[in-house]
């Protein structure tokens, strides 16, 4: 499976409540209309560091392999609407074939 990854800040103009209405409803919106067949959205924790450098969340989408991502759907939309509103986000496309299973000795 592959997943689109983005990372980005709350936006500054929103609470942590009316943000999260917002994504879920955004989220809900390239379900509808992209060929993704599951998202997670994620507040992050504080991190280890004292400067504002961590990201507040993250949303992964589970994208089917091969199909690849719309470079004009809903789901570019949406990281384009987080440019915007000043969230900096950060998008990856993870693809489990790719990943290295490690495990404890």
């Amino acid at each position: 499976m592959q997943r689109l990854l983005v990372l980005f800040h709350d936006p500054y103009h929103l609470d942590e409540r009316d943000a999260q209405a917002w994504l879920e409803q955004e989220v809900a919106s390239v379900l509808r209309h992209d060929q993704i067949h599951r998202a997670r959205l994620t507040r992050l924790g504080s991190t280890f560091s004292q400067t504002r450098g961590g990201f507040d969340w993250l949303l992964e989408f589970g994208v089917t392999p091969g199909t690849g991502v719309n470079p004009r759907g809903a789901v570019v939309e949406l990281v384009g609407d987080l440019r915007l509103l000043g969230m900096q986000p950060l998008v990856a496309l993870a693809d489990d074939r790719n990943s290295i299973e490690l495990c404890p000795t």
